[in-house]
């Protein structure tokens, strides 16, 4: 089945991704993840976050890489969902704030990233297997499973689904798990991948680079998924944000000819 899946995946990569320098960041440091947040930034604007590794630092720059703040990283790997913040452990996804577990891991399986939209939040799972390891990308409010992958070397996602980078490819797998993308980007050493306002950032430890990952022949994130996924119908709640199809109230669905 894994191997289906990985065979699947290659068939829908296409052209290459090119990868767009945004500004140099040397943070003297591997950099883990980066992610993008508004807290700080001036007038909303967005605030490059990157996670150190040996010198457990969160180092915040603007858009122009300029240093707004360094403090020690709270969480290893932590996302905030509805206001709530979800910090992944060895074996569960704990709410800071009531500490409840909301995940907890099957039997040695082992927790790493975390992302989440308005939504879900979602989770990577590496099994426990000692030859060879699978990572599995679960959402954690439904206990569901939507991939099974190889090492992702970040992971972020938009409210219709989930992106991760894996070496030398950019994927993409909708909130349900049904409809996967995969397409090249020639980044070096990724960390962390984040989107934002419609387009995905990446950075790489080896050219100490923020890079936009841009479609060779379109601006849009969305031309990525649309040209390489043919969709099931996608349901809408009224206030335009994609649901699943069993949820109760009223629904605008979108069909894959375009039609509503």
């Amino acid at each position: 089945l894994f191997a289906f899946v990985l065979s699947a995946l290659n068939s829908t990569a296409q052209y290459g991704w090119n990868a767009v320098k945004v500004f140099d960041f040397d943070a003297e440091d591997k950099v883990y993840n980066m992610y993008i947040d508004s807290v700080g930034g001036a007038d909303g604007d967005a605030v490059f976050c990157f996670q150190s590794d040996s010198t457990n630092r969160l180092i915040k720059t603007d858009l122009y890489g300029e240093i707004i703040q360094i403090s020690d990283n709270p969480y290893r790997a932590f996302t905030v969902f509805n206001g709530d913040t979800l910090v992944s452990a060895a074996d569960a996804v704990i709410n800071i704030k009531s500490g409840d577990s909301v995940f907890i891991a099957p039997h040695d399986y082992i927790i790493g990233d975390i992302t989440s939209n308005s939504f879900a939040a979602y989770v990577v799972v590496m099994t426990p297997y000692r030859i060879e390891k699978r990572f599995l990308i679960v959402d954690c409010i439904k206990g569901k499973s939507i991939i099974n992958t190889i090492i992702p070397l970040g992971i972020c996602c938009s409210e219709e689904g989930v992106y991760y980078m894996t070496n030398g490819f950019v994927n993409y797998v909708d909130v349900n798990g049904d409809n996967r993308a995969q397409t090249t980007a020639s980044v070096k050493d990724p960390a962390g991948i984040t989107y934002y306002k419609g387009s995905l950032y990446v950075y790489s430890n080896a050219d100490k680079v923020v890079y936009k990952l841009q479609p060779s022949d379109e601006n849009s994130v969305y031309s990525f998924i649309d040209s390489k996924i043919n969709y099931e119908p996608v349901h809408y709640g009224l206030d335009g944000r994609i649901i699943d199809s069993s949820a109760p109230g009223i629904h605008v669905i979108r069909y894959p000819d375009g039609s509503v």
